[in-house]
């Protein structure tokens, strides 16, 4: 009788993590960008969670015209390969729109605490994307960074379209504000450390522009910022309810 217990609880357990890793495998050959609310969409591939507003200083602008002097007031300085100890003024940060220079986007990104309305908290930490490829080589320079991390939007989520707009929709998932060109946080080599990095959103190239000129920002945040995170939470679930089943099974 022992034997036979022993054998079928490993049959079960066997079954248990099939189960498991056919979630997981499910999970992973789907990845793709997804929307988990609150103006957060993750990117699966990445391990990054976008700002689904890709001109989120503009929305923020729009509502608070002293965000520019805040900033300014929080960080005032960034620190440079060529400009050392940058001090930040309103020149850095457009009068109107979302178009601000490298120094003011790393301000931006550095104090940027953004609400998420569906987990009802506050989330910090936000950075600007690198140019810099998925295994840290590079950066890249020309029209085929597909390994940046707007890089790898550009060619492999929205599919090498050239797209500005206010909404753009990927698959089911929405992207808002969408800006011609981008800062990313790389700084240019030197001695050419005064320009640094950017991508353009039309035609999909990497490249470099001076620091002092005016782009546009968008946050980005390491791993899944969300709380409600629905798929590892399902296949955890799914394998918690097929132990609790061995459970029983062995106490009878």
């Amino acid at each position: 009788m022992i034997r036979k217990f022993r054998s079928t609880n490993s049959k079960m357990t066997a079954c248990v993590a099939g189960l498991y890793c056919s979630a997981l495998v499910s999970l992973s050959a789907n990845a793709a960008l997804i929307d988990r609310g609150g103006g957060l969409i993750f990117d699966t591939t990445l391990n990054i969670t976008w700002l689904q507003d890709a001109n989120y200083f503009r929305t923020q602008r729009a509502s608070n015209r002293n965000i520019a002097q805040e900033i300014i007031n929080a960080v005032g300085s960034i620190a440079d390969p060529s400009f050392g100890n940058y001090t930040l003024t309103l020149a850095d940060f457009g009068p109107t729109a979302g178009d601000i220079s490298w120094f003011g986007a790393l301000a931006w990104v550095q104090q940027l605490s953004y609400f998420d309305n569906v987990a009802n908290r506050t989330i910090t930490g936000w950075r600007l994307p690198t140019a810099l490829n998925e295994d840290g080589t590079g950066p890249c320079d020309g029209f085929s960074c597909t390994r940046s991390e707007l890089g790898h939007l550009f060619f492999s989520d929205l599919g090498g379209q050239s797209v500005s707009g206010n909404i753009v929709s990927v698959d089911g998932v929405t992207l808002t504000n969408l800006q011609p060109s981008y800062w990313t946080s790389t700084s240019g080599p030197s001695p050419f450390d005064f320009n640094a990095f950017l991508f353009s959103m039309n035609g999909g190239a990497q490249g470099v522009s001076q620091k002092n000129y005016h782009l546009n920002a968008w946050a980005i945040h390491p791993g899944d910022v969300a709380l409600s995170s629905v798929p590892i939470p399902a296949a955890f679930w799914l394998l918690a309810s097929a132990l609790g089943f061995l459970r029983a099974n062995r106490r009878s």
